[in-house]
């Protein structure tokens, strides 16, 4: 369901990306452009580092684990290491994130559409441009390519809808919280290993459930 609510727009979005990676004007009018400084870190990434096959699987951002984390384990610096892997390759070896970059697209800020559906966008280093793509329906939302913070990243969450499940004559269901099932992390940029489950599903503010009524005897 979610695909085939995808494919009807999904051929203009992909035109769009790929002459904005190839330079091209778009005739979007909510195409714009923000410039982003590179993060600087201390010490200085030298760029024999990202070389280093090792390197790559480590944190440069947060060496150390912070004091909340597992502080009774003898092997807790090991263990947050492995909690977030790949972080320096997402961020500083195929990322961006230590270089000046331009963003342009729908909403470069952003990874996902303020309104939902499709944004798209691409990162340029010099004279190379790095795509993004997103898209967040009622049942699924993903991304894929370099985000607004110059680094490597695809994730895919699902979610369950409601909508189909209601009996005849029931209230309207809001539509679905950005809180998802089944969430699923496939290389995302900060790392986080694939599996994990989120909070269920929250009402909108404002919705109460209505109250069961009461059946009355013949």
């Amino acid at each position: 369901m979610c695909a085939a609510k995808m494919v009807p727009r999904t051929i203009p979005v992909i035109v769009s990306l790929v002459l904005g990676c190839a330079g091209c004007s778009t005739t979007h009018p909510g195409v714009t452009t923000v410039t982003r400084p590179g993060k600087v870190l201390s010490p200085a990434i030298r760029p024999i580092q990202k070389w280093n096959p090792l390197w790559s699987l480590g944190n440069a951002d947060d060496p150390e684990p912070p004091a909340w984390y597992r502080p009774e384990s003898p092997n807790r610096r090991a263990l947050w290491q492995m909690r977030n892997p790949f972080h320096n390759f997402t961020h500083y070896v195929a990322g961006v994130s230590d270089k000046p970059t331009t963003r342009t697209g729908r909403y470069p800020s952003d990874v996902f559409a303020p309104g939902g559906g499709w944004n798209w966008a691409f990162v340029r280093h010099r004279i190379v441009p790095l795509p993004f793509i997103s898209f967040d329906g009622e049942l699924c939302r993903f991304y894929l390519g370099w985000r607004e913070s110059g680094n490597l990243g695809v994730k895919m969450n699902f979610r369950k809808s409601r909508r189909d499940d209601a009996p005849p004559g029931a209230p309207p269901v809001p539509p679905p919280t950005p809180a998802t099932h089944a969430k699923r992390d496939i290389f995302d940029g900060a790392g986080r290993a694939a599996g994990k489950v989120t909070q269920a599903f929250q009402p909108a503010p404002g919705w109460a459930a209505q109250a069961p009524r009461e059946s009355k005897s013949p």
